[in-house]
């Protein structure tokens, strides 16, 4: 394969999305083979938020959670371009 053609492979699986916590913004490109748990880290550190809180935290993109941590962003279809949003993980009724 040719550097060209590698580059342009590579290219193909990246897309930049914008995390968007308390009104704050953060934009940067992500493989989509990159689990939702590296994109949170990635997030709560840009916004100054202890990294050690990602199980803590949840990605929503429109009426959609990404819950599952080990999933990557291909997983959920997130598009290039996508937004979104930041948020503490809900606590569960009885937990």
């Amino acid at each position: 394969m040719t550097v060209e053609a590698e580059a342009l492979e590579k290219s193909k699986n990246v897309i930049t999305i914008t995390i968007i916590n308390d009104g704050n913004r953060y934009t940067d490109s992500f493989n989509v083979h990159e689990k939702v748990r590296k994109v949170i880290h990635d997030g709560l550190k840009a916004f100054g938020i202890d990294v050690s809180q990602v199980p803590n935290y949840i990605l929503r993109y429109g009426n959609v959670n990404l819950d599952d941590h080990e999933r990557s962003l291909q997983d959920y279809n997130i598009p290039s371009g996508a937004e979104l949003i930041l948020a503490p993980r809900q606590a569960r009724a009885g937990a």
